[in-house]
């Protein structure tokens, strides 16, 4: 059975920042880990966001984990989505899960989870080299039984926007590529903007620039991570 972990939450207005850490999903079943994050669109507009290669693996026969105040909590996940129905970006590794809980489920465990869709970067500008990018997932071992937080590295974009081929579907990847190597368990997670233009400036209110998709190698076999630019989003969430 596929495991679904969330993490406990804070609020996510400016006085929440850096509290990214609380935004995130491990995904997770016997063969593969992946990170998810929580995003909102108006007042009752919920989601899940995961690259499509890690949503594919995701069935209504999930176990969902969230940290309560003592101790994990365990669900179904239909409890969360029901039914459980993917929407997959047409060209992209993206895909979201439209949550429908009921208000006493959501009330209880899904309150201060969420990234507002205002902080999702929408536009196309390309980030500058000196832009810190904090990635936020969840390494291999969080397969363990029991809960695991999440961890966070920072990185810096090393490239604009490239396509390269995707290995796996042959079909073109508008993706940026960061310095840092790529990391097991971080394909989906969030990359955020935690520094712009020098040292001390702080992106205010926080802002997602993209999805961790996946890793690339160069001639000399060094990986690279890549990221998927978030305003692919808007395609997906209106």
């Amino acid at each position: 059975m596929a495991v679904l972990f969330f993490t406990n939450g804070y609020g996510q207005d400016a006085a929440a920042i850096p509290n990214m850490l609380m935004t995130v999903a491990n995904l997770r079943n016997d063969s593969l880990s992946g990170t998810g994050v929580f995003i909102q669109n108006k007042e009752s507009d919920y989601y899940l966001v995961a690259t499509a290669h890690i949503a594919r693996t995701m069935d209504r026969n999930v176990l969902v984990i969230i940290q309560g105040e003592d101790r994990p909590l365990q669900f179904k996940i239909t409890e969360f989505a029901n039914p459980v129905v993917w929407a997959y970006h047409p060209t992209m590794d993206l895909a979201v899960l439209n949550l429908n809980p009921k208000a006493s489920f959501f009330n209880k465990y899904l309150v201060k989870r969420f990234v507002p869709l205002a902080w999702v970067d929408s536009t196309r500008a390309v980030l500058p080299k000196d832009s810190l990018l904090t990635i936020v997932g969840f390494q291999p071992g969080s397969r363990s039984p029991g809960f695991f937080p999440p961890l966070a590295y920072t990185s810096l974009p090393t490239s604009e926007k490239i396509v390269p081929a995707d290995p796996k579907k042959a079909l073109p990847l508008d993706v940026v590529i960061l310095e840092k190597p790529s990391v097991p368990g971080y394909n989906s997670g969030p990359v955020f903007l935690s520094q712009e233009n020098g040292p001390g400036a702080v992106s205010t209110p926080l802002r997602m620039v993209g999805f961790i998709q996946g890793k690339i190698k160069d001639n000399a076999e060094r990986s690279f991570l890549m990221m998927i630019p978030a305003y692919y989003l808007r395609d997906l969430i209106k």
